[in-house]
């Protein structure tokens, strides 16, 4: 299936300076960081877009967590589908997995609490291990879940494996027809990495592009919506892209304590929110302007992450 391409237009035509974006390029590139490449989407139009040799537009970029924003996707087609619920607890999807004595606190374990980090547990399973998904079960969960927020990617990979669970199918097979396919997403471009047991690794494996990112956002600030048909139902938009747990014990940055939705961040801006991987692997929506932003880079620690947000927020937001 051919993919359809974004409408290409003029910062000017969708009421952003030429200037402003030139200006938004060279403040990033004096920051530090390695850019690779920057989209800018307005009124669902492509207003500028760029790549750095030796990357360009059709090249797979790793996605490190952003990846957690599809893996958060697919659970949300799942829960329109009516084959996953918020309030099922994991340890119930799971049943061969659980070891003789399971604690009471690992059964309350939802797939919201799973979606918005909140599972209670402080540390994470080997990942490196082909049985990750059993040590899961035997970690000691700290806190109530549906308290506290610990940023855990074997849980995103818990996710992804609940897809494989409810449906035989592997992440990127479950979506292509349902998600890939109906926003433009090339799907047999994109490549995921496997945990050890061979399940996919939903919290930090997939490698998309610049553009597959900016559509998956785009669908977001779409409400769901692509040309003309529902692909995500607007409940699970506006659950996913919301505020759902506090994140003020994570050790990161400042738009880091923002809040978390399922799988996505808050953001200092008002009702701004973003898919974040590390280095500043960025898909950022901004609702009032109606905008997407899509960044791949490599900024080291100390530039990524707040650095490039902080540009985006103070030197290009006062402008659009």
């Amino acid at each position: 299936r051919m993919t359809k391409q974004l409408e290409r237009t003029t910062p000017e035509s969708v009421g952003i300076h030429s200037g402003d974006i030139l200006h938004l390029i060279d403040e990033l590139e004096k920051c530090g960081t390695q850019m690779h490449g920057l989209m800018i989407l307005r009124h669902g139009k492509v207003a500028a877009e760029g790549w750095w040799s030796p990357f360009a537009p059709g090249i797979r970029h790793g996605c490190q967590s952003l990846t957690k924003t599809y893996t958060s996707t697919a659970i949300g087609l799942l829960y329109d589908e009516g084959l996953v619920r918020l309030d099922e607890r994991i340890a119930d999807i799971f049943p061969e997995y659980l070891p003789g004595h399971v604690q009471d606190r690992i059964r309350r374990i939802t797939v919201r609490d799973a979606l918005c980090m909140s599972c209670g547990m402080y540390r994470m399973p080997d990942v490196s291990s082909p049985d990750w998904l059993k040590e899961y079960f035997t970690i000691e969960v700290e806190k109530e879940p549906g308290e506290g927020f610990f940023y855990n990617s074997a849980t995103s990979s818990m996710l992804a494996a609940i897809v494989r669970q409810k449906t035989g199918l592997s992440l990127l097979e479950y979506l292509k027809p349902r998600l890939f396919e109906r926003i433009g997403i090339d799907a047999d471009n994109l490549r995921i990495l496997s945990m050890p047991d061979g399940l996919d690794n939903g919290g930090g494996g997939l490698f998309a592009t610049t553009e597959d990112n900016a559509r998956l956002m785009q669908l977001y600030l779409n409400k769901g919506m692509w040309d003309g048909e529902r692909v995500l139902s607007e409940e699970w938009v506006d659950m996913a892209s919301s505020y759902q747990n506090s994140t003020e014990e994570d050790k990161g940055i400042h738009d880091c304590h923002l809040g978390y939705g399922f799988q996505m961040w808050m953001c200092r801006p008002r009702g701004v929110y973003r898919a974040d991987g590390a280095y500043g692997q960025y898909s950022i929506v901004f609702p009032e302007q109606d905008m997407v932003i899509s960044i791949n880079e490599t900024a080291e620690l100390g530039i990524w992450p707040q650095k490039v947000l902080d540009i985006i927020w103070d030197e290009f937001m006062p402008r659009v």
